[in-house]
């Protein structure tokens, strides 16, 4: 049903070439739309939720200009990757996984399109656990690229439920040698005072950290939960 809105609305973008930010919520995105997007010379920051990309008829053009971007991919598809090979100089990406059957961008994305060669900064908001090893091994990839390696100074993951000591210590393995100076886990389910002592020996330079405590797989939101160690025998690690 609307198909028919796409070529107006893509001659109003072709028409304003000033546009800096750019948000597209639910709306089918054909390649020709996301290309005029794409070459917008002052383009920042571009957002793009439970939207389908359709890109088999042509091949997205390079952006260097984007510098944030949030993708959310839609219940239906995860098509919205085909958008990052563009987006060749990111420097903050917001991920947004509460479309439903969440799915990370395919290897094949992932290889051609390695954003943590330049990301600063990354956010991840209700990414379903057995997506867990395919973000390790995505920034694994940027590690083993040749290049000045992970450029990480803020990493947020926001979790529904709570990781693992495992989980977390796989993360910090992954992230090892990032300038990190904020790092923030909002959901762990392990929180033993040697879990401190890794982030510290992962991030020396760490300004900031968060770390937001679940004490069972039904404990979100309705009430607090209780640090399984008193304040005092954390304070040590710090």
């Amino acid at each position: 049903r609307l198909r028919p809105l796409i070529k107006p609305v893509k001659d109003i973008v072709a028409r304003s070439p000033g546009i800096s930010e750019c948000t597209i919520n639910a709306f089918p995105l054909h390649a020709s739309l996301l290309a005029t997007i794409l070459t917008l010379p002052h383009l920042l920051t571009i957002t793009l939720r439970k939207s389908i990309l359709d890109t088999r008829s042509r091949r997205l053009p390079r952006c260097d200009n984007v510098l944030n971007a949030l993708l959310g991919p839609s219940a239906e598809d995860n098509s919205i990757w085909n958008v990052l090979p563009s987006l060749t100089s990111l420097r903050w990406l917001y991920i947004d996984g509460s479309g439903g059957q969440f799915q990370l961008p395919s290897p094949a994305i992932r290889r051609a399109a390695n954003v943590f060669t330049t990301l600063e900064r990354l956010t991840l908001t209700d990414i379903p656990f057995d997506q867990l090893e395919f973000l390790t091994d995505w920034i694994r990839q940027a590690q083993r690229s040749r290049g000045p390696g992970l450029r990480l100074t803020h990493f947020k993951l926001e979790m529904r439920w709570g990781l693992s000591e495992q989980e977390i210590l796989d993360i910090l393995s992954a992230l090892q040698g990032a300038p990190m100076k904020v790092f923030v886990i909002d959901g762990i389910s392990d929180a033993e005072p040697t879990l401190f002592d890794a982030i510290a020996n992962a991030f020396p330079r760490l300004e900031s950290l968060t770390l937001v405590y679940r004490d069972s797989d039904r404990q979100v939101e309705s009430r607090e939960a209780e640090w399984p160690y008193a304040t005092w025998e954390y304070a040590p690690h710090f």
